[in-house]
């Protein structure tokens, strides 16, 4: 018995980036409230899968396990109602 389509047809990676998003509005967003910080926001996800048996950060990866990693930067933090 063969593997039907999506069985076959996966990706292979799978990248997400969310850079120069404004702090305050993220904050205004999420919270509902502006807290007086500025700054700049960045974030990344990435899920791979691998083609081969290798090692990522340490551990033994077998063929078809995906990898996942993700990262959040924050740049240029200030507040602007110092009292």
């Amino acid at each position: 018995m063969s593997a039907g389509t999506s069985a076959r047809l996966q990706p292979a990676e799978i990248e997400v980036h969310w850079g120069k998003v404004s702090l305050a509005d993220l904050l205004r967003l999420s919270r509902g409230y502006d807290y007086g910080v500025r700054g700049v926001f960045f974030a990344g996800m990435e899920r791979r899968k691998a083609a081969a048996a290798t090692r990522t950060a340490g551990a033994a990866t077998q063929p078809g396990e995906w990898t996942f990693s993700a990262q959040a930067r924050f740049a240029q933090i200030h507040r602007w109602d110092f009292e």
